[in-house]
């Protein structure tokens, strides 16, 4: 069976021919129509194979979705051994093992400090650095265009989405 782009390049074909009124008007019409069968055929096969790919997209997604919540739920049980842990060796200031799996590992705790901002606008402004994000109004910028301005450094691009129902 002939590719999708083979089956477009004989119906421009048959329209040059048509155009030019080459050959037999008949035999035209018979190829035009069998082209119209032929690209119908591979069209079906090509909505099948996108809505095959459609709901293996749904189960992909639902698999991340419940490997996501696989995930949490064991990003919360590390947190709550590390817990459990940290309560066991604040009460024994080190713990270091002599036998079991883990023989010669020592846990104790390590002093760290770190800064918390609970409220940027309190702050003196020379502890604040200045970070400034652009990014394009593309609403306005759509708008401009259709009133008829220029816009430097855009353009407005027509696209023909497919649409299948």
């Amino acid at each position: 069976m002939a590719t999708i782009f083979e089956i477009t390049e004989k119906r421009m074909s048959l329209l040059h021919q048509l155009e030019a009124l080459e050959g037999d008007l008949t035999e035209i019409e018979e190829s035009w129509e069998g082209n119209k069968a032929e690209i119908a055929q591979k069209v079906d096969s090509y909505l099948y194979v996108l809505d095959r790919i459609d709901v293996d997209i749904t189960a992909i997604e639902a698999v991340i979705e419940r490997l996501q919540a696989v995930k949490k739920s064991k990003e919360s049980n590390v947190q709550r051994l590390r817990d459990t842990l940290k309560f066991a060796v604040s009460k024994y200031d080190t713990i270091e093992l002599t036998e079991g799996n883990n023989i010669g590992r020592k846990l104790f705790l390590r002093g760290s400090e770190a800064i918390e901002v609970h409220d940027i606008s309190l702050l003196p402004i020379e502890y604040q650095t200045k970070t400034v994000t652009y990014k394009p109004d593309k609403a306005a910028i759509k708008e401009a265009i259709k009133s008829g301005n220029d816009v430097p450094g855009a353009v407005l691009v027509r696209n023909q989405n497919l649409v299948i129902k």
